[in-house]
Formats: C-alpha cells, sequence, structure tokens
C-alpha cells in the first residue's frame, strides 16, 4: 500500500511540473506577427527563473569561445572585441553552464558562465580580458576567475 501512494505522488508531481515547464500560448510568437512580447512574469516565472548570462569581450583581440548552453550552436564561435553574447539559462535543479574560452595561447580553459553559488539573479555578466575572465558582481566590481584547466 506504501508503495501506491509514493507512486501516486510521484505522478502527481511530474504532473504539476508538467504543467509548468509546458510553453504558454503568450510565449511563443509568429514572425509574421509585429506584437511585442509580454513583459509579464508567467507563473512558471516564479518557480523557475530565467536568467541571462552576458558574455562581453573586452580584450583587444578576436577571443575563440565555446558555451554548453542549448539555446547556442554548439560549435567554436569567435567573439570580436567590444561584442557580447547573451543567452538565458532556466534555473531548475541547480544547472550548470560552461563556456571555454581561449584568451591566447597560454591562458585558455573553462569556467562555470552559470552557476546557482554565483548569486545571479537576473543576469550574470562576464567579461573577457587579456588578463582573464572576470565576473561582474551586481555592484558592477569584477571578481577574477580562474579559467579551470588550462590543459586543453
Amino acid at each position: 500500500m506504501a508503495t501506491s501512494s509514493k507512486c501516486n505522488n510521484i505522478i502527481f508531481l511530474l504532473l504539476l511540473l508538467s504543467i509548468f515547464l509546458v510553453p504558454s500560448s503568450s510565449s511563443s510568437s509568429s514572425s509574421s506577427s509585429s506584437k511585442k512580447p509580454s513583459s509579464k512574469k508567467r507563473l512558471e516565472d516564479w518557480f523557475f527563473p530565467r536568467v541571462t548570462v552576458n558574455i562581453t569581450n573586452d580584450a583587444s583581440h578576436d577571443i575563440p569561445y565555446m558555451c554548453n548552453s542549448p539555446r547556442l550552436y554548439q560549435g567554436l564561435h569567435a567573439l570580436r572585441p567590444k561584442e557580447s553574447v547573451a543567452f538565458e539559462v532556466v534555473d531548475i535543479m541547480f544547472p550548470l553552464v560552461w563556456c571555454y574560452a581561449q584568451l591566447n595561447d597560454t591562458y585558455h580553459g573553462v569556467f562555470w558562465a552559470f552557476a546557482t553559488k554565483l548569486g545571479c539573479t537576473d543576469i550574470c555578466r562576464w567579461s573577457l580580458k587579456d588578463e582573464g575572465a572576470f565576473y561582474l558582481r551586481e555592484d558592477g566590481k569584477p571578481e577574477e576567475h580562474r579559467l579551470f584547466d588550462n590543459a586543453f
């Protein structure tokens, strides 16, 4: 009897989660429509917030990079000076999003573009410079992050 009750609870939880994970009709957009997207928060946004990751090249040269975001093409890209790239992460169950960056021939590796421990609420801002990868805190101050595993 206890197993049956656990199964029912799990099924109920999955059904409840599916309500929030299925895209609502207000979030879909038509290419022929000129309506602006709604700025209203949907119910699922309260439970599973979206965080924007923004990476800017503040170096003096192109920086090859690659991120494991499902919203970006998974190949290697080149970020030109003063150019930035942004993508959204849905904060469900402590997601981790990494990015690989090659700042120069000797300084390259992986950094966590989004991790719960960073404390990003709406946006995670990163600045890639000649001397390293910097996380820009809420107050705008840069915090250097060592690139993991420079032995690629």
